[in-house]
């Protein structure tokens, strides 16, 4: 009885599972998400200036032939990396308009570190100070910049199975409805304010094989924006110190997450876009009450404690950064 199919299969399914668990890849990085995982994802976007966690460790590394044969994970680990403001390059993933004073930089089939999102579309850059494709906009006393993506773009993962669309133009919010991306103002000694005007996450899974051709079901729906004061960002130590509070709009369950900052502390040199230290409190109204806190750790990018609505806990990896 041959039976190279079934070692075949049973190596198959051990790789797969193998590379589930790795950092950056597998169904447990992008399940659904809670409102304060989601507030942290749009505020670690807006403070790091990078759009995925990039986490740590090494790529994976599996023979040719067996790679070839496994497209859904090729496609996961995408060929190039996403331009930043300091790696753009003009006329090929960057573009300056005619002010001089707005960067475009274009993401195609990309990702961020060894993360296994792909991203597709732009993010626009806008600044009071002259821009150039290949430098960091200023950040001196004064300076502004808004952060806005153009419609369309999408961070994807799972060869093209879990899908989030990012849109800062159209107003969203079941209750409020808001837009215009996020603006970050400059003071002393690399300090600035944030305020996130609106920023819509629908977070979608798109169906594979026979049968479920075009079916696609929204996990998520989700428009996230400051309110009250602006977040305050302080630099410290090598690090950014966040205090403030976001709300999270649920409009598909119509309830209202309010997210509180406390002193979550990102670190500029370690290479992760998420923090390592703090606590993201939330209090949820309407179709939801109760409260939720999110402490991170710093073990790992991404490490996390919730403690839910009915004091359970339990460990995350986070993985997102919009």
């Amino acid at each position: 009885m041959d039976t190279r199919p079934v070692t075949y299969m049973k190596f198959f399914t051990a790789l797969v599972v193998g590379l589930s668990l790795l950092p950056g890849c597998g169904s447990s990085g992008d399940d659904p998400i809670t409102a304060s995982e989601m507030a942290t994802a749009t505020v670690s976007g807006a403070v790091q200036g990078s759009s995925a966690g990039v986490i740590t460790g090494e790529p994976v590394r599996i023979p040719k032939s067996v790679w070839e044969q496994l497209h859904p994970i090729q496609t996961a680990y995408a060929a190039n990396t996403c331009p930043s403001p300091q790696t753009a390059i003009a006329d090929l993933n960057c573009s300056v308009d005619s002010s001089g004073k707005v960067l475009t930089l274009v993401y195609h089939d990309c990702n961020f570190g060894n993360n296994s999102a792909v991203w597709n579309g732009s993010e626009i850059l806008a600044s009071n100070a002259a821009v150039s494709c290949g430098e960091s906009p200023s950040k001196e006393n004064g300076a502004t910049l808004q952060r806005t993506f153009t419609p369309g773009t999408t961070r994807t993962v799972g060869n093209s199975v879990h899908v989030a669309s990012l849109d800062t133009s159209e107003p969203s919010g079941y209750e409020t409805p808001v837009s215009g991306g996020s603006l970050l103002t400059y003071g002393a000694e690399g300090s600035f304010n944030l305020k996130i005007n609106g920023v819509h996450v629908l977070s979608q899974k798109i169906f594979r094989g026979n049968g479920n051709e075009g079916r696609i079901q929204t996990e998520a729906d989700h428009t996230v924006s400051t309110i009250g004061n602006n977040m305050e960002v302080v630099a410290v130590n090598g690090t950014r110190v966040v205090n403030g509070t976001v709300q999270v709009q649920h409009n598909l369950e119509k309830y209202t997450g309010t997210s509180v900052f406390s002193d979550v502390v990102y670190s500029n040199t370690k290479g992760c876009c998420l923090p390592e230290s703090g606590t993201v409190t939330t209090t949820f109204t309407g179709s939801r009450t109760g409260t939720e806190a999110l402490t991170f750790s710093g073990t790992e990018c991404g490490s996390a404690n919730l403690k839910d609505q009915k004091g359970a806990l339990k460990d995350l990896i986070l993985t997102r950064c919009f």
